[in-house]
């Protein structure tokens, strides 16, 4: 018996008990997610995204002010009453990525845009990672971690670059870590040329893990969201191997 989708024919509940039909355009094999962005916050564009078939909607906290996301929810809800189509939403957390610090401004939208100057990285020329508060540039990258030196020794390898990027373009910078200096500089070497810009992300070698998501499901029944859903999301083939790491 195939599950009822939440659009009924006429209002009498007892139809979910019913086998659904072959034939009938309510049941819905497919679930499509949408991330909820400056070019679609507003109650008219959200609309038209659930009468397109929108079923889930997805907000990134990784970027952006409380306030901003507050109103995306916002706008959603009024969709749905418009619409009266039920939404699911995926609130994406911020993990164990790591930043790069840079001037940004928010705009008349509530969403915080770069504003700096583009970073121009030559191949074989040496830069510093660091942890003190120090301004962007071409040599030094300050990071959002405090403990960041700790994580790295000579010889590892850093990957950076725009956030959701596919690593396949100019913008990605890919590191060989040459020393560690007074447990706040990470001195590196860039392996090949780079032009940086947008939200730039570190990537390491620390692995998601089973305690990760059983201290996140710990957190959630404890303040009365035992119902919500966590999705670990893997982004190395290495964590595939680790089984059981939803609940």
């Amino acid at each position: 018996m195939k599950t009822k989708a939440h659009f009924f024919p006429n209002l009498d509940l007892s139809t979910i008990l019913e086998p659904e039909e072959a034939w009938d355009h309510r049941y819905a094999c497919t679930k499509i997610i949408a991330t909820i962005g400056p070019s679609c916050q507003s109650v008219d564009t959200l609309v038209k995204m659930l009468e397109a078939g929108m079923s889930a909607a997805r907000v990134d906290l990784t970027w952006g002010p409380i306030e901003y996301h507050r109103k995306s929810l916002d706008n959603l809800q009024e969709a749905m009453r418009l619409t009266r189509r039920m939404c699911a939403i995926v609130l994406d957390t911020l993990g164990r990525e790591v930043m790069i610090r840079r001037p940004f401004r928010i705009d008349e939208d509530g969403w915080p845009t770069q504003a700096g100057q583009e970073i121009n990285v030559v191949a074989g020329q040496k830069l510093t990672l660091t942890t003190r508060d120090v301004e962007c540039t071409s040599t030094e990258l300050p990071v959002t971690y405090t403990r960041f030196a700790d994580m790295v020794e000579p010889g590892d390898s850093i990957y950076l670059g725009r956030y959701l990027v596919s690593g396949a373009d100019s913008a990605s910078l890919y590191l060989k870590v040459e020393e560690v200096v007074d447990g706040t500089d990470v001195i590196c070497s860039a392996q090949n040329a780079a032009l940086l810009d947008g939200l730039l992300t570190l990537f390491h070698v620390e692995r998601s893990s089973r305690e990760d998501i059983a201290e996140a499901r710990e957190f959630l029944d404890s303040v009365g969201l035992a119902s919500t859903k966590i999705f670990a999301k893997l982004e190395s083939r290495q964590w595939f191997a680790e089984k059981n790491v939803c609940r």
